[in-house]
């Protein structure tokens, strides 16, 4: 268990350097996607919608409700 935990600890520590030291990147890609998905917002929500429509009917098929 304790190599399980520190080399959890050292991944997450990995990855908190990998994201500060690319933040530049990071934050300019994240924007560059932000505005393509503006360009389809009427069809994102209708998938979205859908899908979670679909999700809790199937999910509220298998409760029992007797």
């Amino acid at each position: 268990m304790t190599i399980h935990n520190t080399a959890s600890l050292l991944f997450l520590i990995a990855a908190v350097v990998h994201v500060i030291m690319n933040r530049k990147v990071l934050t300019h890609y994240l924007n560059a996607k932000v505005g393509e998905y503006r360009r389809f917002k009427r069809e994102l929500w209708v998938a979205v919608l859908g899908v979670s429509a679909f999700v809790m009917l199937v999910a509220f098929h298998a409760l029992p409700l007797h």
